[in-house]
Protein backbone atom coordinates (compact mmCIF):
# COMPACT_ATOMS: atom_id res chain seq x y z
CA UNK A 1 0.00 0.00 0.00
CA UNK A 2 2.79 2.71 1.11
CA UNK A 3 4.59 1.91 -2.49
CA UNK A 4 1.42 2.03 -4.61
CA UNK A 5 1.14 5.81 -3.26
CA UNK A 6 4.57 6.85 -4.32
CA UNK A 7 4.44 4.43 -7.62
CA UNK A 8 1.04 5.50 -9.17
CA UNK A 9 2.11 9.44 -9.60
CA UNK A 10 5.41 8.34 -10.98
CA UNK A 11 3.80 6.19 -13.23
CA UNK A 12 1.69 8.43 -14.39
CA UNK A 13 4.04 11.20 -14.97
CA UNK A 14 6.20 8.66 -17.35
CA UNK A 15 3.42 7.94 -19.14
CA UNK A 16 2.67 11.80 -19.98
CA UNK A 17 6.16 12.24 -20.67
CA UNK A 18 6.23 9.34 -22.87
CA UNK A 19 2.82 10.61 -24.88
CA UNK A 20 4.32 13.83 -25.06
CA UNK A 21 7.64 12.88 -26.67
CA UNK A 22 5.81 10.60 -29.07
CA UNK A 23 2.98 12.91 -30.23
CA UNK A 24 3.37 14.90 -32.84
CA UNK A 25 4.26 18.55 -31.52
CA UNK A 26 3.32 20.82 -34.76
CA UNK A 27 0.08 22.63 -34.82
CA UNK A 28 -1.72 20.62 -37.63
CA UNK A 29 -4.53 23.11 -38.89
CA UNK A 30 -1.49 25.81 -39.88
CA UNK A 31 -0.25 22.83 -42.22
CA UNK A 32 -3.60 21.66 -42.90
CA UNK A 33 -4.68 24.65 -44.76
CA UNK A 34 -1.40 25.06 -46.80
CA UNK A 35 -1.58 20.98 -48.15
CA UNK A 36 -5.67 21.61 -49.03
CA UNK A 37 -4.71 24.94 -50.86
CA UNK A 38 -2.04 23.23 -52.54
CA UNK A 39 -4.65 20.51 -53.74
CA UNK A 40 -7.41 22.15 -54.84
CA UNK A 41 -5.52 24.99 -56.36
CA UNK A 42 -2.24 23.75 -57.14
CA UNK A 43 -0.76 27.30 -56.51
CA UNK A 44 0.43 27.49 -52.91
CA UNK A 45 3.59 25.14 -52.53
CA UNK A 46 4.79 24.45 -49.08
CA UNK A 47 8.71 24.59 -49.39
CA UNK A 48 9.94 20.80 -48.15
CA UNK A 49 12.86 19.26 -47.40
CA UNK A 50 15.07 17.82 -50.39
CA UNK A 51 13.58 20.96 -52.89
CA UNK A 52 15.50 23.60 -54.18
CA UNK A 53 14.46 27.24 -54.33
CA UNK A 54 15.62 27.59 -58.03
CA UNK A 55 13.69 24.55 -58.87
CA UNK A 56 10.95 25.86 -57.63
CA UNK A 57 11.48 29.52 -58.93
CA UNK A 58 12.06 28.39 -62.68
CA UNK A 59 9.53 25.67 -62.58
CA UNK A 60 6.52 28.67 -62.07
CA UNK A 61 6.51 31.67 -64.28
CA UNK A 62 5.67 34.15 -61.47
CA UNK A 63 6.31 33.26 -57.98
CA UNK A 64 5.81 34.95 -54.45
CA UNK A 65 8.12 33.24 -52.13
CA UNK A 66 6.22 33.93 -48.55
CA UNK A 67 9.03 33.48 -45.83
CA UNK A 68 7.11 32.89 -42.35
CA UNK A 69 7.04 30.73 -39.05
CA UNK A 70 4.53 29.06 -37.07
CA UNK A 71 4.90 32.09 -34.18
CA UNK A 72 4.33 34.61 -36.64
CA UNK A 73 0.96 36.50 -35.91
CA UNK A 74 1.76 39.00 -38.76
CA UNK A 75 2.30 35.92 -40.92
CA UNK A 76 -1.17 34.53 -39.71
CA UNK A 77 -2.76 37.79 -41.11
CA UNK A 78 -0.97 38.02 -44.37
CA UNK A 79 -1.84 33.95 -45.66
CA UNK A 80 -5.32 34.53 -46.51
CA UNK A 81 -4.38 37.49 -48.69
CA UNK A 82 -2.24 35.18 -50.54
CA UNK A 83 -4.50 32.61 -50.90
CA UNK A 84 -6.74 35.36 -52.19
CA UNK A 85 -4.08 36.59 -54.20
CA UNK A 86 -3.98 33.10 -56.07
CA UNK A 87 -6.91 32.25 -56.11
CA UNK A 88 -7.91 36.11 -58.85
CA UNK A 89 -4.54 35.53 -60.27
CA UNK A 90 -3.70 31.88 -61.20
CA UNK A 91 -1.38 32.64 -63.10
CA UNK A 92 0.80 33.24 -59.76
CA UNK A 93 2.72 30.66 -57.30
CA UNK A 94 3.13 30.87 -53.88
CA UNK A 95 5.82 28.96 -52.12
CA UNK A 96 5.51 28.96 -48.07
CA UNK A 97 9.07 28.59 -46.37
CA UNK A 98 9.01 27.86 -42.69
CA UNK A 99 12.20 29.70 -41.27
CA UNK A 100 13.07 27.61 -38.52
CA UNK A 101 12.48 24.13 -40.57
CA UNK A 102 14.35 25.68 -43.13
CA UNK A 103 17.11 28.33 -41.56
CA UNK A 104 19.62 27.63 -44.52
CA UNK A 105 16.96 28.82 -47.41
CA UNK A 106 16.28 31.27 -44.77
CA UNK A 107 20.37 32.52 -44.69
CA UNK A 108 20.75 32.15 -48.31
CA UNK A 109 18.14 34.88 -48.94
CA UNK A 110 19.09 37.24 -46.48
CA UNK A 111 15.93 37.00 -44.17
CA UNK A 112 16.15 39.41 -40.87
CA UNK A 113 12.64 39.82 -40.27
CA UNK A 114 9.35 38.17 -41.61
CA UNK A 115 7.13 37.63 -42.40
CA UNK A 116 9.24 38.79 -46.43
CA UNK A 117 7.93 38.41 -49.68
CA UNK A 118 10.43 37.88 -52.70
CA UNK A 119 8.45 38.17 -55.99
CA UNK A 120 9.98 36.53 -59.13
CA UNK A 121 9.41 37.04 -62.37
CA UNK A 122 10.67 34.06 -65.03
CA UNK A 123 13.30 33.08 -63.03
CA UNK A 124 14.44 36.53 -62.38
CA UNK A 125 14.03 38.20 -58.96
CA UNK A 126 11.54 41.23 -59.44
CA UNK A 127 11.60 43.23 -55.60
CA UNK A 128 10.73 41.79 -51.80
CA UNK A 129 8.29 43.44 -48.99
CA UNK A 130 8.62 43.08 -45.23
CA UNK A 131 6.16 43.46 -43.19
CA UNK A 132 2.33 42.37 -43.09
CA UNK A 133 0.32 44.03 -45.93
CA UNK A 134 -3.39 44.58 -46.39
CA UNK A 135 -5.00 42.44 -49.77
CA UNK A 136 -5.06 45.90 -51.29
CA UNK A 137 -1.02 46.34 -50.73
CA UNK A 138 -0.24 43.13 -51.77
CA UNK A 139 -2.89 43.42 -55.18
CA UNK A 140 -0.80 46.26 -56.01
CA UNK A 141 2.94 44.79 -55.71
CA UNK A 142 1.75 41.68 -57.30
CA UNK A 143 0.15 43.37 -60.78
CA UNK A 144 2.77 46.18 -60.80
CA UNK A 145 5.39 43.48 -60.16
CA UNK A 146 4.44 40.40 -62.01
CA UNK A 147 1.57 40.74 -63.99
CA UNK A 148 2.34 43.77 -65.78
Amino acid sequence: MKYSRILLPILTISAAFAYAKSADTTCPQKHESVTKATKQSGKVVAFKKGDTVDQLITQYPLVIIDFHAVWCNPCHRLKPHLEKIVKEHPEVTVITIDIDQHPSVKNKFGINSIPTLVFYKNGTYVTRTQGSKSYNELNALVTKHLIS
